[in-house]
C-alpha cells in the first residue's frame, strides 16, 4: 500500500461558491422586492411575488417597466434584467449540477480541489455535461453576483424604496446607477447519449 502524501484542500473553492451563493441570493431577494414596489409595494404584491420564479420575477419586471415614465430608469431594469438572466443560468448549474470535486491546482504537497459539474438533461435528446469549475470561474461568479446585487441596490433606490435609513446611519452615499457589464451567457458542450 503507497501512502499518499497529498493533502486535499476545497477551502478556497468552497469559500468562493458560498460567496456566490450569498450574493446571488440578496440579488434574487432585491429583483422580489423592486417587483413587489413596482406593481404596489404592499403586502398584498409581496405575497403574490414572493413565491414566484425567478424568470416569471423577470418577466413581470420588464411588464411592470413599461408603465415607468423615466425612460432611462427603464432601460436600467431591462439592463438589470438581461444581467439576472445571464447569472440565473450559472446559479442553476452549480446549484443543481455541482455534485464532485476534481483536482486543480496542486502547491507543494498540497492539491486544491475545484467543482466538477455532472448533469444528465433531455429536452428530447439525452445529453450529459460533464465540466470543471476552476476557480477563475467561480471568482468570476462571485464578482458579477455582487455587482448584480449592487446594481439591484441603485435601482431601489431610484425607484424610491425606503432602506429605513440604514444608510444614513452608517453614512453610506446613494449607491451608484451604473450599468454593470455581464458575462457571456453559459456554454455548454454537452455529451449527446442517444445518437
Amino acid at each position: 500500500m503507497v501512502d499518499d502524501p497529498y493533502t486535499y484542500d476545497l477551502s478556497e473553492f468552497a469559500t468562493e461558491f458560498t460567496w456566490g451563493l450569498i450574493a446571488w441570493n440578496l440579488a434574487e431577494m432585491q429583483a422580489r422586492q423592486m417587483l413587489s414596489m413596482m406593481i404596489g409595494g404592499e403586502l398584498t404584491a409581496m405575497a403574490i411575488v414572493a413565491d414566484m420564479g425567478n424568470r416569471t420575477v423577470l418577466e413581470g419586471i420588464e411588464a411592470a417597466s413599461r408603465e415607468l415614465g423615466d425612460a432611462s430608469l427603464r432601460e436600467h431594469l431591462v439592463h438589470f434584467c438581461k444581467g439576472f438572466g445571464i447569472l440565473l443560468g450559472y446559479r442553476n448549474q452549480y446549484a443543481h449540477g455541482l455534485i464532485g470535486v476534481q483536482i486543480g491546482e496542486t502547491v507543494g504537497l498540497t492539491r486544491k480541489l475545484t467543482g466538477s459539474v455532472m448533469q444528465l438533461k433531455s429536452g428530447g435528446r439525452l445529453k450529459s455535461i460533464n465540466r470543471t469549475v476552476d476557480m477563475t470561474e467561480i471568482r468570476e461568479f462571485v464578482r458579477h453576483a455582487k455587482a448584480l446585487s449592487r446594481y439591484a441596490a441603485a435601482i431601489e433606490y431610484e425607484l424610491g424604496m425606503d432602506d429605513y435609513g440604514i444608510a444614513e446611519m452608517l453614512g453610506m452615499p446613494p449607491p451608484p446607477l451604473e450599468k454593470p457589464e455581464w458575462p457571456s451567457a453559459l456554454q455548454n458542450t454537452p455529451s449527446y447519449l442517444q445518437e
